[in-house]
């Protein structure tokens, strides 16, 4: 809502990750760490950061057992330590505005005032335990309000002519519910602080709980927010289509934005009709006639199918994909189009509502389906061939059959021309005597033939061998190669468990050929080469390489990253610095930001560089990352070549 000029914030920052910024701000700085002692406490540890962001303080052990009355012990706690948390004693003032025990911890809430006003997002909390000792200080202090000159005015504006203000911005047709009230507060502002009513009252139109900021010199409006929490948006769709599934479901939309349209995190909805639904109370309920309706399918399922496959580890459409729903023909521009696709032009997915066809946003497997040719273009980008054309569609019918937990997709899209389905998974079609030269006609092939190895494994097991396999397609992929694909995908998650039942299944559907035995062991393996990517700013990046213990491997890199905000970078081999002094680095003995490696997640890092030549301590998969604790801000990337 506002930034502090010049705040200092207190807070306990234990092993997580490390996050400064101002309020209003999640802005990654590169502070470092300085240790400090104060009179009553000697293990506090203060983070420090750069310009007007605040200061973090952590205690690294609760502080030594207190007497008296929790409250007391948290403002002598206060007063022992105000020049080492930047707080002054004059003239500014803390006062207890609360104090409540939970579960045997009491937390005491302070409220900073300046002349008897409060200084409006001022506040620390003092948290102790119930053996009197202080276990945490967190919060924001403002250390310079009492500055000369910083607060100005030539005397308050009335209260009521402050609540007209903020009636009068809200608009003319604004509709009360109960009285407004205001408060005078001392407000920050960017370059200054300002004598302030806090404006309150609800409202019936617009609805809200609202909460206002007005000047008391001139009047004017500083800062306006709505305080009321509306409950979770919810719309009305089919769990799968109305065939399979003919009841309509109300169900709760997640991650939306706060438009009042069907647009969040993840999804935006566009509809080619006309007007997108709008609904500034979060109910998106329509009857399955309504244009709306499949904007509401559109939005609950590419939301549900992006969560399934960010739960499988992908991140490559995290930001909102436009989805159009009631699309005409891109060609003839007939209004009923029977088609859906997805756009790897503009990375965009698009649903007609049918002619001969029924409508296809209305059926969830068709939605999956889309959704997961976007996923493959993102993973291995510009498939080529026909068997890769085959692939494509057999990995997108196969997701949009696991996660409806159903081998069908179609049968509601094809239920106008007298049509069993689309595609059946429990086909009994062969590779390669099956093969019609059409790709979704071919894809069932494969559809199929991963449908078996889930029947097999289970839906958990067999989605994620099947989704970390697209990772090893070539460019104009065969069938044996995306066999070959499961099979290092289950070597890399699961050290090849489930490799005689992939064999089983594949040499089933005449995909992989039977294994013969072999008079002589076979001839060693010839050294394979990988290329990988390795982000600044993710701590570690998997390589999906199984390697065996003493395998001797070696690896080269090159690129640069930015490991802080003055711009400062480095290559694989790293800064000319270590983190020796605050020790936080993974290897705070090597220079940090440098590239390092590790076997498995629970293996011990060894420093990579720009050239190294080792042999593996132990089975598992190499993992490459960068030796910065404070990996989150950085930018850029490591470009590495690994053989083995």
């Amino acid at each position: 809502m506002f930034k502090p000029s010049n705040p200092r914030s207190i807070k306990q920052l234990p092993t997580q990750k490390e996050t400064k910024g101002t309020v209003g701000s999640q802005r990654r700085t590169g502070g470092r760490a300085k240790k400090a002692e104060a009179p009553s406490e000697k293990r506090l540890k203060i983070r420090w950061t750069r310009r007007s962001e605040p200061q973090r303080m952590a205690k690294e052990a609760p502080s030594e057992p207190a007497s008296g009355a929790p409250p007391e012990i948290a403002e002598e706690f206060l007063s022992q330590n105000h020049r080492l948390l930047g707080i002054e004693e004059e003239p500014a003032e803390l006062r207890i505005k609360e104090s409540v025990e939970s579960k045997g911890i009491n937390h005491i809430r302070f409220q900073q005032t300046y002349e008897g006003l409060p200084v409006h997002g001022g506040e620390i909390s003092v948290h102790v335990d119930n053996a009197n000792r202080v276990q945490m200080v967190n919060g924001v202090y403002y250390s310079d309000v009492g500055l000369p000159g910083r607060t100005r005015g030539r005397g308050p504006i009335p209260k009521a002519e402050a609540i007209e203000a903020a009636l009068r911005d809200l608009g003319p047709e604004t509709v009360l519910r109960g009285n407004a009230s205001a408060e005078m507060i001392i407000y920050p502002a960017q370059d200054q602080y300002l004598k302030a009513y806090k404006v309150t009252f609800s409202a019936s139109d617009p609805l809200g709980d609202w909460v206002y900021f007005i000047n008391a010199e001139n009047g004017e409006v500083i800062d306006s927010y709505n305080a009321m929490r509306f409950g979770t948006p919810r719309g009305s769709i089919y769990n799968s289509n109305p065939k399979q599934d003919p009841d309509v479901q109300i169900v709760e939309l997640h991650r939306l934005d706060d438009s009042g349209k069907l647009q969040g995190a993840f999804v935006q909805i566009d509809n080619a009709m006309g007007e997108e639904a709008y609904a500034a109370d979060g109910e998106f309920v329509y009857e399955p006639d309504d244009p709306h309706f499949d904007e509401v399918m559109a939005y609950f399922h590419v939301d549900k199918v992006h969560i399934y496959f960010s739960n499988l580890g992908f991140r490559g459409l995290d930001s909102p994909l436009l989805v159009h729903v009631h699309v005409p023909d891109p060609e003839s521009k007939d209004p009923d189009y029977d088609n859906a696709f997805y756009s790897p032009e503009d990375h965009q997915l698009y649903f007609g509502h049918g002619k001969a066809l029924n409508d296809l946003a209305k059926e969830s497997a068709v939605i999956y389906h889309e959704y997961t040719h976007g996923v493959i273009e993102q993973i291995r980008p510009e498939i080529e061939g026909s068997e890769g054309a085959a692939l494509h569609e057999g990995y997108a019918d196969y997701f949009g059959c696991s996660i409806t937990d159903d081998p069908l997709i179609g049968e509601y899209a094809v239920q106008k021309i007298k049509e069993k389905d689309l595609r059946d998974l429990t086909s009994n079609k062969k590779y390669p005597k099956d093969l019609q030269g059409e790709e979704h006609e071919d894809g069932e092939i494969w559809g199929a033939t991963c449908w078996d190895l889930r029947e097999l494994l289970g839906a958990r097991v067999a989605d994620l061998i099947i989704y970390q396999s697209l990772y090893y397609l070539p460019k104009s992929p065969e069938f044996a190669d995306a066999y070959e694909g499961i099979r290092q995908a289950d070597l890399g998650l699961f050290n090849g468990a489930h490799i005689p039942e992939i064999e089983k299944v594949f040499v089933s559907r005449g995909i992989a050929a039977p294994k013969e035995p072999s008079p002589q062991p076979p001839p060693s393996p010839k050294p394979r080469e990988q290329k990988v990517t390795v982000r600044g700013n993710q701590a570690w990046t998997s390589t999906g390489i199984p390697l065996k213990k003493g395998q001797e491997i070696s690896v080269s890199a090159s690129g640069t990253i930015t490991y802080d905000d003055k711009g400062n970078s480095c290559g694989p081999d790293g800064a000319s610095w270590s983190d020796t002094k605050d020790k936080e680095d993974p290897i705070y003995t090597k220079p940090h930001g440098g590239l390092i490696g590790r076997i498995d997640v629970t293996g011990t890092p060894f420093f990579v560089g720009s050239k190294s030549k080792f042999k593996v301590d132990a089975d598992g998969t190499l993992y490459l990352g960068i030796n910065d604790r404070w990996y989150k801000g950085n930018t850029g990337q490591f470009t590495a070549v690994i053989k083995y």
